[in-house]
């Protein structure tokens, strides 16, 4: 049953894709013309059920739907051949080294890639809504079969102590977010958070998983792009919300500064580029055996143009994919003429539970401080009790000091990156801290801290508006060999 779902999610998805363009040809295309010719004939005027012309205009819309099915699998080089022979990881898209061969010995793969992708043509013609019942059954399907092989277990949610329910909702996430990241309408991530109620947004204190959306648009019941009820997993009948978050934007700069440049809490920028953003904190990193003292950022702020040329990881400063010009200002360059070199860039990534970016410097060159809140006393590793309770705080670049509450510790969050450029792409990040407060761009690489106590919490990737989101320190610990400087114990 597993290894069948992913292959039933990549037909919805190209599904979608072809019910776009059938619907663009339909209601562009309907009666043109070509000189004598009618493109694709009349496809919009209805006629009654049993007549000639109305079946006639059916078997029209048949054929378009799988001309429009074909066209789609051989863009995404979509065989069906290939789906099938690795059902759990399917196969799709043109590899970058790709090239065609029109050698004779070519001729039977290149014909028996056509036939499979008129296949995938023709399943993917019959709707998207089909493969999405489908995708249901089978998911209700395996939670099934998994609930009549355990014993012992209640299926009421209530009954089971908080952590059994994030173990539970965890899962649940982590199983179903693909599904729902291509069939929830302004899809943009999903929390484990307490249910929400009311204008005012009071939390119930029950555990929820929480749809974050671009805005909320009320759908007839029954509607595939709708965000269930409830979620159906092992047995459970698990809560959902719904809260519009808006578009998750990662918020480097390219606008003037709003306030004076300061320690920790500066705008920092590399020397090659118009992009600022915040200075966090300061660590020591191990790289290459190696024990340097660094400041601590965001990847997208410190390697901005490697991030457009979709380069994703620096491992260390001989890295072959860094571009020259290491250095790092404060001001950044974009902000001021005046400008303090720091140091140099060394190493960072951005993958599914970071976006972090370090550069070597020293510590007369930062304070080991945040901007009118002192020195970092310790570490905050966040747990479902801070939902909704713990009060925080940053300082931006743009922002100054501003106040928030943590409504939320655990999200798988879509964070989008050069919005405004010609090369766009996103990335979804897991574990990410959603915190109610405006941040605003350059605001990337701040500190988030405790508001009573001044323990390191994260740091701020991203906003969507009325929410800031931030990586979380356990994930910063995961992917670095990292030593948080913190406030000396008397």
């Amino acid at each position: 049953m597993d290894s069948v779902i992913p292959a039933i999610s990549v037909l919805f998805v190209l599904s979608m894709i072809c019910e776009r363009i059938a619907e663009f040809f339909k209601t562009y295309l309907c009666g043109k013309k070509w000189g004598k010719f009618e493109l694709i004939g009349d496809t919009s005027t209805k006629y009654p059920v049993d007549s000639p012309a109305e079946q006639r205009r059916h078997y029209r819309i048949l054929k378009l739907n799988l001309w429009c099915g074909f066209i789609t699998a051989l863009l995404c080089r979509a065989s069906l051949f290939d789906i099938l022979k690795d059902l759990k990881n399917p196969s799709i898209g043109w590899p970058s080294n790709f090239s065609f061969q029109w050698n004779c010995s070519a001729i039977p793969s290149n014909i028996a890639f056509a036939i499979g992708c008129f296949l995938t043509g023709a399943f993917i013609s019959l709707g998207s809504k089909f493969w999405h019942d489908l995708l249901d059954i089978m998911v209700e399907v395996k939670n099934a079969k998994r609930n009549t092989s355990e014993t012992g277990t209640t299926t009421d949610y209530n009954l089971l102590s908080e952590q059994e329910k994030f173990d539970l909702l965890t899962s649940a996430i982590r199983e179903n977010k693909a599904i729902w990241r291509s069939s929830v309408l302004n899809y943009t991530g999903v929390s484990i958070s307490n249910k929400l109620v009311g204008t005012q947004k009071l939390s119930t204190n029950q555990l929820a998983i929480q749809f974050n959306v671009t805005q909320k648009i009320i759908l007839p019941d029954g509607s595939i792009n709708r965000v269930p009820g409830n979620i159906f997993y092992n047995g459970f009948k698990i809560p959902t919300d719904v809260l519009a978050t808006g578009n998750v934007i990662a918020i480097s700069s390219q606008i003037d500064p709003k306030q004076t440049p300061r320690p920790l809490g500066s705008s920092i920028g590399r020397g090659n580029t118009d992009f600022s953003g915040t200075l966090g904190i300061a660590a020591y990193l191990t790289v290459d055996k190696v024990k340097h003292f660094c400041g601590v950022s965001c990847y997208h702020v410190l390697f901005p143009d490697e991030l457009l040329r979709k380069v994703v990881i620096i491992e260390s400063e001989k890295d072959k994919d860094l571009i020259t010009a290491r250095e790092v200002y404060a001001p950044s360059t974009k902000d001021s003429t005046a400008v303090f070199n720091l140091g140099s860039v060394i190493a960072g990534k951005v993958n599914e539970f970071v976006d972090i970016g370090f550069f070597t410097t020293s510590d007369s060159k930062i304070a080991n401080e945040i901007f009118g809140r002192g020195e970092i006393s310790g570490i905050r590793r966040l747990t479902l009790n801070d939902n909704g309770v713990l009060e925080v705080s940053i300082c931006g670049r743009t922002s100054s000091n501003i106040d928030g509450i943590v409504m939320s510790a655990f999200n798988s969050q879509i964070v989008n990156y050069f919005k405004d450029s010609g090369n766009p792409f996103s990335q979804e990040i897991e574990n990410l801290i959603q915190i109610s407060m405006k941040c605003k761009e350059g605001d990337s690489g701040s500190a988030v801290i405790t508001k009573d106590g001044n323990e390191l919490v994260g740091i701020v990737v991203g906003s969507s508006g009325d929410f800031t989101y931030a990586i979380p320190v356990k994930s910063i610990e995961s992917h670095f060999n990292i030593e948080f400087i913190t406030k000396p114990e008397k």
